[in-house]
């Protein structure tokens, strides 16, 4: 591939200096320019000597072009030079060889004159990245960020914006940096990593950046995300395990003050170090959570509910799976006055939420309290939402034990029937057996139900209470008046200041005696 590409330049080239040169000497620098693409230095350099010892430069400028090349690669920077200055006009506008010039000044140590050269070009032709780049890299070198940056705008001007404009955003970070403007430094970077995720560079400049801001979490994540892309680098390593530490501490600090002020009855302080605190993202996602917390509590205590409800919504929204948020909506709901609030709060978070199973549930626990029809929907969905046998079992549970509040028994017999075979969720059996001894009328399966729970193999559960009184219940419907006693004198010892135990105990001793 690469020799027939070399045959199609040559090909090209003929056409535009052939008729500058005979057959002879045409031949001699197409060899020439062969050997030199094809890595042949010696023999390439014997053809085009051949060449110019038959050719006067003069009539063949365009060959200089490739000549030149060759030239700059073998390092003949002198030679270079000589015929660079010698053609210099015929040049004037060629991007490419101005370009290799600079770099031959530069090769020689002429560092000061190839500096020059660079932003002379860079002004010359704004739009090529090339020449920028070493013209940004050559204001650096003498600590010049106000014209690196001009060069780094020029050419965002000039270019459509591309994925190779990272390393302007990166080196616009650093002047950035040089000037003290930590708010376009930490914009620039932004750009870059958004641009190039996979850069090392990039994050390494992102983590030193926002330490310098004391950002501590932004510089962790670009450390962490360099690391990621490097392996192992212990110097990083250990600037990461500085930075957590100090992480920790700021976080303790403002958290343990926080809540001394809160304790101290200095509740607007308290809330006004947590805001500082979060602007600052000075919380870890546990702190984090546990300040956040702490603000809702102290909006709470200063008569602010509603601002409590719009700050654990937009926690929500952004944190939709986080089961903290929910959780601390479900205490709120206990402790507030706002619980129509926050059951249409709940009922809009799940709406938006159609496939989150925490989302949904919370909004079956809460609804079912005001609407019992609302939450049962919310319980199928849930149902259909999840996998885990455990979870289903204890949301039939729910809708089960609602339609039982509800006295809706026909809906709860219907419950029963679909979901009770092979099911071995002890709470929904005793319920069922509960359901047929009082409502259902049906002794025989609530017996065969209690029978169920007793020999399976949770012993926790032979001594559970509901489950005691539902089985001592059977025994005294049956008339099996000597059980029924054994049963409610377990419940009594386990409860022995519950009265209505007492007082079914003794009802069942009283049908025991008159039985005998």
């Amino acid at each position: 591939m690469k020799k027939i590409f070399i045959i199609f330049l040559l090909c090209f080239m003929s056409s535009i200096f052939c008729a500058e040169t005979d057959a002879n000497s045409y031949q001699l620098f197409s060899w020439g320019y062969y050997n030199f693409c094809s890595k042949n230095f010696a023999t390439s350099e014997k053809f085009f000597n051949k060449f110019f010892e038959k050719t006067d430069l003069k009539d063949v400028q365009s060959p200089l072009i490739g000549y030149l090349n060759f030239l700059f690669e073998t390092k003949n920077y002198q030679k270079f030079l000589a015929l660079f200055d010698a053609h210099k006009d015929y040049f004037a506008q060629n991007e490419q060889i101005q370009f290799i010039h600079a770099m031959v000044l530069r090769s020689m140590s002429r560092f000061e004159e190839s500096i020059q050269e660079f932003k002379n070009l860079n002004k010359k032709f704004p739009h090529n990245q090339e020449l920028a780049y070493y013209a940004i890299l050559a204001s650096l070198t003498n600590l010049d960020f106000k014209n690196a940056l001009e060069s780094i705008e020029n050419l965002f001007k000039s270019n459509s914006a591309t994925r190779s404009n990272y390393v302007f955003h990166l080196l616009a970070s650093r002047c950035y940096i040089g000037i003290n403007d930590l708010k376009n430094a930490k914009s620039s970077i932004d750009k870059c990593v958004q641009l190039h995720p996979q850069s090392p560079h990039g994050w390494l400049m992102y983590g030193m950046i926002y330490k310098i801001a004391q950002e501590i979490n932004n510089a962790i994540y670009g450390y962490s995300r360099l690391l990621d892309l490097v392996g192992s680098d212990k110097t990083i390593e250990q600037e990461l395990f500085n930075l957590k530490i100090r992480q920790k501490s700021i976080c303790q600090k403002s958290l343990d003050k926080a809540i001394e002020l809160y304790n101290s009855n200095k509740i607007e302080l308290a809330l006004e170090l947590l805001n500082k605190s979060f602007s600052e993202n000075n919380f870890e996602l546990e702190d984090f959570n546990t300040a956040m917390i702490l603000k809702i509590e102290i909006l709470t205590a200063l008569n602010k509910g509603s601002d409590a409800l719009k700050l654990l919504e937009q926690l929500i929204v952004k944190q939709p799976n986080n089961k903290v948020w929910y959780e601390t909506l479900n205490l709120f709901y206990h402790g507030t006055q706002n619980k129509k609030e926050i059951a249409k709060l709940i009922n809009k978070i799940a709406e938006s939420q159609q496939q989150n199973i925490l989302a949904n549930l919370y909004a079956a626990d809460i609804i079912l309290r005001t609407d019992s029809a609302k939450g049962i929907k919310y319980c199928y969905k849930c149902i259909n939402l999840t996998k885990d046998p455990d979870l289903k079992s204890k949301i039939i549970f729910q809708i089960a034990s609602t339609h039982y509040q509800d006295k809706k028994f026909n809906e709860l017999e219907k419950v029963l029937t679909e979901n009770l075979n092979n099911n071995q969720y002890a709470p929904l059996i005793n319920l069922a057996a509960y359901y047929y001894t009082t409502k259902g009328k049906n002794l025989k399966l609530a017996q065969e139900l209690i029978d169920r729970i007793f020999t399976g193999k949770n012993e926790n559960l032979k001594n559970n209470p509901q489950i005691l009184d539902t089985r001592a219940l059977i025994w005294y419907k049956n008339k099996e008046y000597d059980k029924a006693v054994k049963s409610f004198g377990q419940l009594a010892a386990l409860s022995p200041d519950d009265k209505l135990i007492e007082k079914h105990l003794n009802k069942a001793k009283m049908k025991l005696n008159g039985s005998k």
